[in-house]
Order: structure tokens, then sequence, then C-alpha cells
């Protein structure tokens, strides 16, 4: 069964134009077959405290600040309609390239390695990353202050009509307790570290979700 749209966000970060709500996952493109249908996702669990962080770099090598976006908690049953946050998840810091036709994707450290990604001639793209780990002040469970790996799946088009105020419409999926770290998985804009925190006990197959649209460098 395909997943049902019950709203759209309408955030362009970095000017902060509009703003909306998150949605339940739409049908995922052709290379994404595994996100859970509506019916294993009878409804969304409120993420409270702190959302998701999109930025992006400019050609020159000028940086905007990441701005942070509501997210929800989908397919995850954990007995309770919200969870909250410790601190936001781990910033993505976008570069697309028009003439390359790649986009680049690193964390909130500006001389960290950026992992590069191909877009599609019609300016589509779909990759997968390592995207750090979320930080739960409850799960639910009775762990308190504790983290978990993500691994977040991308995908969305780009629009390079305007090379100077490039669009990058995104939709994103953080995977809960995908081990980036001790599984084969793909690059990653963050460094890995040890967790100070226990970890969650979530569910398996719970994730989060949002859409974003993005100015480049604006």
């Amino acid at each position: 069964m395909k997943l049902r749209t019950q709203a759209l966000i309408g955030i362009v970060l970095l000017g902060l134009t509009d703003c909306g709500k998150t949605t339940e996952p739409p049908p995922p493109p052709p290379s994404r077959t595994n996100l859970p249908s509506s019916a294993d996702a009878p409804h969304e669990v409120k993420v409270e405290g702190h959302g998701a962080r999109f930025g992006s770099q400019c050609p020159l090598g000028t940086y905007s600040d990441p701005v942070e976006v509501p997210i929800l908690l989908w397919s995850c049953p954990i007995g309770r309609d919200s969870i909250a946050l410790k601190e936001a998840l781990q910033p993505m810091i976008f570069q697309m390239d028009c003439k390359k036709k790649t986009l680049d994707v690193r964390g909130d450290s500006h001389s960290g390695r950026a992992s590069t990604w191909e877009v599609m001639p019609d300016g589509s793209f779909y990759f997968t990353m390592n995207a750090g780990k979320a930080t739960l002040q409850d799960d639910g469970s009775g762990s308190s202050n504790c983290s978990i790996p993500l691994i977040a799946d991308m995908w969305g088009k780009v629009d390079c009509s305007d090379q100077d105020k490039v669009t990058i419409r995104l939709e994103t999926v953080w995977w809960l307790g995908k081990d980036p770290y001790r599984a084969g998985s793909s690059r990653s804009p963050v460094n890995p570290t040890t967790p100070a925190n226990p970890e969650c006990k979530i569910p398996k197959g719970c994730y989060f979700h949002t859409i974003t649209t993005m100015k480049q460098c604006f």
C-alpha cells in the first residue's frame, strides 16, 4: 500500500520565507522499496524539543548557518504520542555544483571531508549516508538521555535554472538503530565518536522524516 501524504513542509531554508508541517512519507522513489506502508505506520509520534538542521555552502566557500526544521517519528510502537530530542540531529550542509552535476554534503565541521553524490540529468538524486546519532530525553522504555545511531536516506531534486539561486528540494528518512560504524554503510559527513550515553531501546523499523526546500546561499 502506498504511503498517504497528510501534510507538507513548505519551509524555504536559509531564507525562512515559509513554514509548514512534516508529512508521512509519500510513495518512495523507484530505488526505495522498504519504507513501511501506512498500515504499518498508523499514526505519527510528535518529536519535541529539537528537530533536524540543514544549511548550504556557497560556491566561493562561505556558509549559511543551518536552520532547524521539525521532524516526525513514524512506524514506532513505543506506546506514546510524543518523544523529545535532547539536541538537534547532526546538521547537513549542502553544496550543489550545477556544472559538474554533483551534490556535496558535509556535517557542521566546515573543515570536514564532504561526501560527493552524482545528480541525474533531470536534477534528481538519491543516496544513503551515515547521519550521526539521536539523543533522546526518554526512549519510553526507561532509558533517559540515551543515544541511538542513525542512517539517512535522502532523495529529491535540484533546480539549476538559475545557478545563482539554486533550489534543492529534499526528503529525508533517518532510520533509528542502524549503527553506521559497526555495519557496512556508505560515506558520512560526520566523524565516528564513542557514545557517551546509554543506548536507546527503540523498536526496529522506526524512522524520523521531513521534507524541506532550501535556497543555496540564501
